[in-house]
């Protein structure tokens, strides 16, 4: 969705339900919540952000002063690539989830806080309900929505490739807008999969033939969808289809599979077997 329909859409939620559009300096640090137990969300639209360049931020979770104050703010429903090793095991689940080894994983991190660091170079909005989002700095973590130039960073950074959808939602009062925003989310990170972006892109060339790719090659005609989509260029439709088309004698027969092109067979060809001689 266009920001700036976002940002109407939260100021008739200001007006509707009461929240605001905060004009002055908001205290410098709130409760778990940012609210009193049982009282109802409370969002406020930060307007005139601009990003603090520290060390410690990557491509979701960055400090920004708003009215004169330092917070730090983590995109809702996003996850980006770790930017050093300081946690193995989260590297790992990230690395698994493109695809990818994981010193590529880390290239892939760096990447994306350029992509955020480029997105927040002017002044930026954040909406927020001070919804606590933990972590290891001293001044609490927030989590956030992030909105400049007509765009929506978490968005962006998914079209791109350059983030996992994962993680907390963005708790919004309205459930079906919330279920609307986690599905754009899936969507756009299954339409850079298909489109082989950001970390999918580094999936297909690690893929390559002459890699070690027989070993544990994914069975066409038995596999599950979701064992099907672990393959480069393969989203959700592409694997129903290929389903739909079995039984396949040889990997070129996917190519009969509306969607599948010549050129993605032979990236495919290393990685499938079809069970057969």
């Amino acid at each position: 969705m266009n920001a700036n329909v976002w940002l109407r859409l939260i100021r008739l939620a200001v007006t509707a339900l009461g929240f605001c559009v905060a004009a002055a300096p908001l205290p410098a640090q709130l409760s778990l919540s940012g609210a009193r137990p049982g009282a109802p969300a409370k969002w406020d639209v930060l307007e005139g952000c601009s990003l603090i360049n520290t060390a410690a931020h990557d491509g979701d979770s960055f400090h920004v002063k708003y009215g004169g104050r330092e917070y730090i703010f983590r995109l809702y429903g996003v996850d980006a690539p770790e930017t050093d090793t300081a946690y193995p095991e989260r590297i790992r689940e990230q690395a698994a989830h493109f695809g990818i080894s994981e010193s590529v994983l880390l290239e892939l991190g760096q990447e994306s806080k350029r992509f955020s660091e480029v997105f927040l170079k002017g002044r930026f909005t954040v909406v927020t309900v001070w919804e606590n989002a933990r972590g290891a700095s001293k001044l609490v973590r927030f989590y956030g929505i992030i909105l400049a130039n007509g765009m929506n960073l978490g968005e962006e950074l998914a079209r791109r490739g350059l983030v996992r959808v994962y993680g907390k939602p963005a708790n919004w009062p309205d459930a079906a807008a919330g279920m609307k925003s986690t599905a754009r989310l899936h969507e756009l990170e299954t339409e850079a999969k298909a489109q082989r972006l950001g970390g999918w892109k580094k999936a297909v060339a690690r893929s390559q033939p002459g890699a070690k790719a027989r070993r544990g090659a994914i069975n066409v005609n038995t596999a599950s969808a979701s064992d099907l989509e672990k393959l480069p260029g393969i989203g959700p439709a592409l694997a129903q289809r290929i389903i739909s088309g079995r039984p396949y004698r040889t990997a070129s027969d996917l190519a009969r599979v509306k969607g599948i092109g010549p050129k993605t067979v032979e990236e495919l060809r290393p990685l499938v077997s079809t069970g057969g001689k």
